[in-house]
Formats: C-alpha cells, structure tokens, sequence
C-alpha cells in the first residue's frame, strides 16, 4: 500500500510542513536549564514567579507587559542559548528518507518542503547545512518569524502564502498537541510523527 494511502494525504499534496526539534531532529539540549533561566530573568525583571514550563506561555506574559526591548531580551536570550548549548543532535532515520525519496514512496517528486518551528532559524539554518539537508527546503519559519506564536497558525499561513497554495494542497508533521493544535486552526491535515514514521516503515517494508 502506497504511503499516501497509508496515511490518506490530500489528492493535490504540494506541501509537506515539518516542526524540526522532535520532529525532524532530535535536539540533546538541557531545555529544563533554559527555563530556570527564563524564570530567573523574568524574578530579577519583575519581582514574580514565572515557571515557563511552556517557554512560549511564559513569553506570552512578558508580551503582555507592552516593553518591546525586554521581549526583545528574552528573545535573544533563548536565541542565545539555543547557539550555545546545541552540540549534539539527531536526525530521525525515516523522516530524512522520506525527504530524499518521495518517488520510492510513490509520491510527486515535485512535492516541497517547509519548516514551521518553535526554534531560531539560525539553529535550523546550522543544523540542516551540517548534514546538508538546507537545500531541500524551500521556506523556514522560525520563531522570530511570527508575532503569534504556536498554537496559532501565523507560521502556517505565511507557508501556504509562501507558497501560493490552499490549505488542502499541504500537510503538517509534528510532536506535540500543539502542533496538533496549529494544524488543526489553519485547516491544514495534520499527522504526530510516531504515526508519520509508523507509515513510512510499513510503506518501505512493502517495496
């Protein structure tokens, strides 16, 4: 059975958006460390507790406070850390053959890719260039790109934009609810990743 069966992709698929930390990627960073430091900064800005045990739920409070430079601090501070402690990584097997072999999955080899993520660009623009992967997306979304961050679907809109196309020509992968989230507020069919490599396993095991 095709893939496109497997996991009944629209009939005019041009799209296939990817999030990239968990994912496409696995990203071995201590993330527990970056929000004890956005606590810390936000108690030595604010005199409060803020657990960010969601770091973009933590960030929607300090985008509530109206200060354009202290967002713009916590900003560089999470672009900072993400530049300084991402050492190691590792790129999920099956979702790296997908990329490279849609036409052995029976798929248009004319199909593009993009990436929605919650990461910097300078962090998925270094990671994909080291495993020279960069080439084979056509437009990233990074969280500096978007004013709303996830579940809103600003970065999904600005793709299907990017790209001229409906929401029924892309689908979305991702690894959380929220993700699922997004997905489902832009219309966009959207697949977790355990069940995207479950089908892609069973696709090339019937080749």
């Amino acid at each position: 059975m095709l893939l496109s069966e497997l996991l009944d992709f629209p009939k005019d698929l041009q799209v296939v958006v990817f999030d990239f930390d968990g994912t496409l990627v696995k990203l071995h960073v201590d993330w527990d460390a970056l929000r004890k430091l956005l606590s810390d900064k936000y108690m030595d800005d604010f005199g409060e507790e803020q657990t960010f045990s969601r770091i973009t739920l933590g960030l929607e409070k300090v985008v509530a406070r109206g200060d354009p430079e202290l967002i713009e601090s916590y900003i560089r501070t999470i672009e900072k850390f993400e530049r300084d402690n991402i050492k190691e990584y590792t790129f999920f097997e099956e979702i790296v053959f997908f990329i490279e072999n849609l036409e052995k999955l029976g798929l248009n080899s004319n199909i593009k890719f993009a990436i929605f993520s919650l990461n910097f660009r300078s962090t998925i623009f270094s990671i994909l260039s080291k495993q020279n992967l960069l080439g084979k997306f056509q437009y990233i979304v990074g969280r500096e790109d978007v004013i709303e961050w996830k579940p809103d679907p600003e970065g999904l809109y600005k793709i299907l934009k990017h790209f001229n196309i409906s929401n029924e020509q892309a689908i979305y992968v991702g690894d959380s609810e929220v993700d699922m989230e997004a997905g489902k507020n832009a219309k966009i069919k959207t697949y977790l990743i355990n069940k995207f490599i479950a089908n892609i396993k069973k696709a090339r095991s019937k080749k």
